[in-house]
């Protein structure tokens, strides 16, 4: 069985499993979008961000590629920057 048919359960068919990757993927691009956009109102390079992120430069650049999603910790730290 793929991934997805476990997280949205046997009651929903292939489309709705397609749309919710849709959406997710979606998500991932347009918040990867917002943090470069705010890490480049901050006058700061990716190699900068990551540093005060504490994570590999080249996460951050999937990220905001919207090839890697956030996850919630990140997300915090990016919050209190």
């Amino acid at each position: 069985m793929e991934w997805w048919y476990h997280e949205v359960g046997s009651k929903h068919s292939l489309r709705d499993a397609a749309s919710i990757q849709t959406q997710r993927l979606e998500w991932m691009k347009t918040t990867g979008q917002r943090i470069k956009r705010l890490r480049e109102r901050k006058g700061w390079t990716q190699l900068e961000l990551a540093a005060q992120l504490n994570i590999n430069n080249s996460v951050l650049s999937r990220i905001e590629s919207g090839h890697r999603p956030v996850d919630d910790e990140l997300l915090v730290r990016l919050a209190d920057l």
